[in-house]
């Protein structure tokens, strides 16, 4: 249903099958209180025999002593438990049906939030967030309002549909084929009505996408935006976003009040056309007052639920759309994290690896070494590749050509999460959890105390900061750590990353928010952590690698010279110029 695998709707069956019987119990307690009106009529004033012999043994069984000829409260009594009853079964049915959603939408959110996480890498980088958060919202309670609310509603307009034709055609050929002579007419127009909105939901759904993922980046980089001053530009493109959606919305609305406008002039009319024919054939003769009274009951029981099949059809156009999209993602290929679990010592080799983004080249035959306990700098202007190069060397990117090796073994032939534990990078653009500072640092290693923390913060050279928070270790950091600066950031996810207990760390240009002071104290303090302590260190500051053991220059994707600090500023026109002009500011930041 909907595009989505049967397993989400596994537990949820039984009770939409509940929910089911509840509306076949309410659908034939309504269809019996016409019956007992007709016999009020017929028998009870009309004094007129009744020639059906089911009908006539209902009549008897009401209606067979001189005191309930002169007393309607019996048959009053049954309606009213007819209506009763009808009220449970509707009641039992709603919360029958509800639990079923309920159980569907939360399965179907942790299947698409689980699947969304296993997602490769690069599928992230090519997804707008805003998109995926209007999948996993909006798109599941869209389904989910669907089944709790309208899916039983199609079993209840279907099943007396059926049963109200064969008690009329009972009662009177004639008169029925009056009371249903626009039924296929309004059900037809119903399903191209469908056919015309459809399209209409998918642009809908695809601007209410847009304007979502607006408003996410807007206040995820609420920072920036204050910073630079963009708050009109910004409120301008929501604007724009947010006019998008309304005008598709608008468009919608205004074909769906055609739709009820339309549909409800054709319901009129045929209850218009029943009245009209019943009338004649009473007057006729040709039927009695009480079965010209059922008959505009029964009219109006399957005229309401066939002009709701508009609305059923568009709540289920909307809900299988929203399943496709869901689908959609989950569809997309899982990231492949099983594999091998060896004993790693961390000796990582790139032999000529080529990756690229689409038709863009990003690295062209990268080789470079690292070993256990060797400190190594890659540096290289911006837009080289270095970002890319470090998530090939934790296996987030997979190259297109070459090969990735740690100890010998192909990176493709290990677990990743194995390999991430002894792999670790400390990425540029530092995200913190909306949790304590403890928290934070041993997010992936609960089993460690306050001890362990303390001692990786001290290596990052945060602990003094830390310490000098009120709360100390303690202090909750707001969502992604606005409470921080930073330098302060960057150096609580190195203490994430040292307490993990690595073979090899990778930083991607994950120092540049601190001092030079600063930089210098925890490069030392790692280079004292435990000597088969593999450091691989990315960046754009000379500084930062000037002490490692070799140094490899990244440009455009290609490696173009390695060697020690002093052999690239003798050799290297690009090293020795950044050199140069670094040297120059870290001397002025000095003197200042």
């Amino acid at each position: 249903m909907f595009g989505l695998d049967r397993k989400i709707f596994k537990g949820a069956y039984k009770y939409f099958i509940g929910a089911g019987v509840s509306i076949f119990f309410a659908a034939v307690f309504q269809l019996l209180s016409p019956i007992i009106i007709k016999l009020i009529i017929d028998v009870n004033i009309e004094k007129v025999p009744v020639e059906d012999p089911i009908l006539a043994r209902i009549g008897d069984l009401l209606f067979s002593s001189d005191a309930l000829m002169t007393n309607l409260f019996v048959a009053a009594g049954v309606i009213v438990f007819f209506s009763i009853a009808r009220g449970l079964t509707l009641y039992f049915k709603g919360k029958l049906a509800a639990i079923g959603a309920e159980k569907v939408a939360k399965r179907l959110k942790d299947e698409l939030f689980g699947h969304i996480q296993a997602l490769d890498y690069k599928f992230h980088v090519n997804t707008e967030t805003g998109d995926l958060i209007q999948r996993a919202t909006s798109d599941v309670e869209t389904i989910r309002k669907f089944l709790a609310n309208q899916i039983i509603e199609v079993v209840r307009a279907i099943f007396l549909l059926v049963v109200v034709t064969v008690f009329m055609l009972s009662l009177s050929v004639k008169l029925t084929a009056f009371a249903l002579s626009l039924i296929p007419i309004i059900i037809a127009y119903s399903y191209f009505f469908f056919l015309i909105v459809k399209k209409g939901f998918v642009k809908v759904e695809e601007a209410e996408s847009e304007f979502t993922t607006v408003a996410q980046e807007n206040l995820s980089g609420v920072k920036v935006v204050r910073a630079f001053n963009r708050k009109a530009f910004e409120k301008d493109k929501f604007d724009q976003k947010n006019r998008k959606f309304t005008d598709e919305l608008f468009k919608l609305i205004r074909n769906m009040g055609f739709y009820w406008g339309i549909s409800d002039f054709l319901c009129f009319l045929q209850v218009m056309i029943t009245v009209v024919a019943g009338t004649y054939f009473v007057v006729d003769g040709q039927i009695t007052v009480g079965t010209f009274v059922a008959f505009v009951s029964y009219g109006n029981m399957i005229i309401w639920p066939v002009r709701m099949m508009g609305r059923l059809l568009t709540d289920f156009g909307k809900s299988k759309i929203a399943g496709g999209r869901i689908h959609e993602i989950l569809m997309e290929k899982q990231e492949d994290v099983t594999g091998i679990r060896p004993d790693l010592k961390g000796e990582m080799a790139l032999k000529d690896v080529h990756f690229s983004y689409g038709d863009t080249k990003v690295l062209r035959g990268v080789d470079l070494s690292v070993k256990p306990g060797q400190i190594v700098g890659i540096v290289g202007p911006t837009g080289s590749g270095k970002t890319t190069l470090a998530n090939v060397l934790i296996g987030m990117l997979t190259p297109e050509e070459g090969a990735v090796t740690i100890d010998g073994k192909s990176l493709k032939d290990i677990d990743k999460k194995h390999l991430r534990k002894q792999v670790s990078l400390v990425m540029q653009n530092t995200f913190l959890f909306a949790k304590s500072l403890e928290e934070n640092i041993k997010i992936s290693s609960d089993h460690l105390g306050r001890e362990d923390v303390e001692k990786a913060a001290k290596v990052s050279s945060i602990h003094d900061s830390i310490m000098g928070f009120e709360e100390g270790y303690e202090t909750l950091v707001g969502e992604k750590g606005v409470s921080l600066s930073g330098g302060q950031k960057q150096r609580v996810a190195i203490a994430r990353k040292i307490i993990e207990d690595s073979k090899l760390i990778i930083f991607d240009d994950s120092l540049s928010a601190v001092d030079t002071d600063t930089e210098i104290k925890i490069i030392e303090a790692l280079k004292t952590l435990k000597d088969t302590l593999g450091i691989v260190l990315i960046s754009h500051r000379i500084t930062s690698v000037m002490d490692a053991d070799v140094i490899y220059v990244l440009e455009d994707g290609l490696i173009t010279d390695h060697g020690t600090h002093e052999e690239l500023k003798v050799r290297n026109d690009f090293y020795k110029e950044v050199c140069d002009v670094q040297e120059a500011g870290y001397r002025e930041e000095k003197h200042a």
